[in-house]
């Protein structure tokens, strides 16, 4: 099995070639559900760019649990953080309590949200859930990494206030740090990330900043190049497991800040 990659295909093809049982943990940030009629605001991740709905309606509905069922059968235990908003908060959580799993929700504050009122609260935050079967790692606070380091109590906390970024890979790229926070506490050195919808790479990076290993699945050709060239910027060594006909024609990621 091939790790440290990223498929540009639909994970739901791409999930069932996985073996079951072999991966660790999961991040990701699915499709939404978004019902819009003269609200005022944007929607997104469902499409290449982020979409005015201030006039008119939009009503889309993406479904979670055919990819939850086949993450089932992936994961050794179930272990996942899915960010999520609106109607779809609903559907993840009847999914763990017909499994049995337990939920906590984790808030992502938001400092750089959009000023749409129009008769709503501010959309500052954003929720993550973080759904987790019993015997699921969980790294307990003041225990020891490999290397002898403790997490910050902070990490801990369940509202996260992320800062805002002048320059994203994908219109809901989402922050490094915070990726990183969820793989330290939820999975060890050499453990197996997958990502159903990993966008704009931000979860490969830091599976590659934390010594884990990635499973990556991207639909949309253009993100697809965006997260495999942020890889091999990252660490060119990336490029050695893609065969030469899946490489980037042009290997160098141009306008954006370089992740380090």
């Amino acid at each position: 099995m091939r790790t440290n990659i990223i498929y540009n295909e639909d994970c739901l093809q791409g999930l069932k070639k996985l073996p079951n049982n072999s991966a660790d943990l999961c991040i990701t940030d699915p499709p939404r559900d978004i019902h819009a009629e003269d609200a005022g605001g944007w929607v997104n991740r469902q499409g290449d760019t982020l979409k005015n709905v201030g006039r008119g309606k939009i009503n889309t509905k993406f479904n979670p649990f055919p990819f939850l069922e086949l993450l089932k059968k992936k994961l050794k235990v179930f272990n996942l953080y899915v960010y999520v908003t609106g109607d779809l908060i609903t559907d993840y959580r009847v999914f763990a309590k017909e499994n049995g799993y337990s939920v906590t929700p984790l808030i992502m504050k938001k400092t750089n949200y959009l000023p749409t009122f129009n008769n709503k609260y501010l959309p500052d935050k954003e929720q993550i859930l973080f759904i987790r079967e019993s015997g699921a790692y969980f790294r307990s606070y003041n225990e020891e990494d490999e290397d002898g380091n403790t997490l910050h109590k902070s990490v801990y906390e369940t509202v996260k206030e992320v800062t805002p970024k002048k320059n994203v890979y994908h219109p809901t790229s989402k922050y490094v740090e915070l990726m990183i926070q969820h793989i330290k506490v939820s999975s060890r050195k050499n453990d197996i990330v997958i990502d159903p919808f990993i966008g704009g790479g931000t979860t490969a990076i830091a599976c590659l900043k934390t010594d884990r290993r990635f499973i990556g699945y991207e639909i949309q050709k253009k993100h697809y190049i965006t997260a495999t060239k942020r890889c091999g910027n990252f660490n060119p060594s990336f490029y050695r497991h893609l065969p030469s006909n899946e490489r980037p024609k042009q290997l160098k990621l141009t306008g954006f800040e370089r992740d380090k």
